[in-house]
This record gives structure tokens, sequence and C-alpha cells, in this order.
């Protein structure tokens, strides 16, 4: 089974890449963006590590399963963890160049996602999330990308991204 640890810095939304997975009926050439994301596609069992509000350190299991939808063009990715169950959504924008999505996690509304491939890691930012400090950005950062594994941290911006609380 793949493996993943993240690294959240506080309470809220819960890291070379191949083409592999890739594929369409139909369709002989695929946008070569779409590749970016195509280690993430699997089943995986997430190690979650992070420090909420109150400073104390939390520290438990979830599920992961991603998949391509629609011939390779949109990914879905599904979590089911003890404190958020949900799906996420995102396609490549060829105008933007850079992928777009919503997530949707039970309980809240959704959130609009923004992402791009950034040297050796994804950085995707999502906004309309709030806690009890208020509305901020969160920045996931999946990085030590390999095979069968990989790691994403999760950096918080409160002042429209001036200024970043680091995720560990």
């Amino acid at each position: 089974m793949k493996k993943v640890r993240c690294f959240i810095l506080l309470v809220g939304l819960i890291s070379s890449v191949t083409a592999k997975g890739v594929s369409a009926e139909g369709i002989t050439e695929l946008p070569l963006e779409l590749s970016q994301f195509g280690f993430i596609i699997g089943r995986w069992d997430v190690h979650i590590y992070w420090k909420g509000t109150d400073e104390t350190w939390v520290d438990y299991n979830a599920n992961w399963a991603c998949e391509w939808l629609a011939g390779g063009y949109l990914l879905h990715q599904n979590w089911d963890g003890p404190y958020l169950k949900g799906s996420e959504f995102k396609a490549w924008d060829a105008q933007k160049k850079k992928w777009i999505g919503y997530n949707l996690y039970a309980g809240q509304t959704w959130t609009q996602t923004e992402g791009e491939r950034v040297d050796d890691k994804m950085v995707i930012y999502i906004t309309g999330v709030s806690d009890d400090r208020g509305e901020f950005i969160n920045r996931e950062t999946y990085h030590e990308i390999a095979e069968d594994s990989f790691s994403m941290k999760s950096d918080r911006s409160y002042d429209g991204g001036k200024i970043w609380e680091a995720g560990r």
C-alpha cells in the first residue's frame, strides 16, 4: 500500500512526476501537463501529524483514493479520515496554465483550488476556508515525490498571501 506523510500547522484542511496511469480511450494524445498529478493516482494510507490551535499535536491515520475521470482530464480525490470526509476535483486549465478545482468536505462549503508544478513540487492554493481566526489561504506543497510515496505540508496565510504560517 502506498504511504503519505502530511504535516499541518493548524486545525483545518488537511504531500520527477511521471505519467503512469494517464490514458484515455479514443484520445491519442493527452496534454503533457496531465502527467503532473500522475504521482498521486492510487489508494493511499495517510499518516497525519499536525498542531492544533491549542498547541497540542494530533496524530492519526486516514485513507485517500485518487483517480482519473473523464478520460484522464479530471482528477478526483476522495478523503476518508476521522475529522474530515469529502472529495476534491481538479482539472488542467490550458488558458491559465494551472490546475483549477473545487473541494467539498462533509459539513463545509465548496472551496476553490488553483495550483501548479514548481520545479519538483506541486503547489495548490485553497481559498474559501476559515477557522476561528478568520478566513485564510491554505497552501499545500507536495514534495519528496517518489513512485510509492510523497510528503505534503500545509501553510496558511490570513492576510491574502503576504505572510505565511509554515507547516512542518
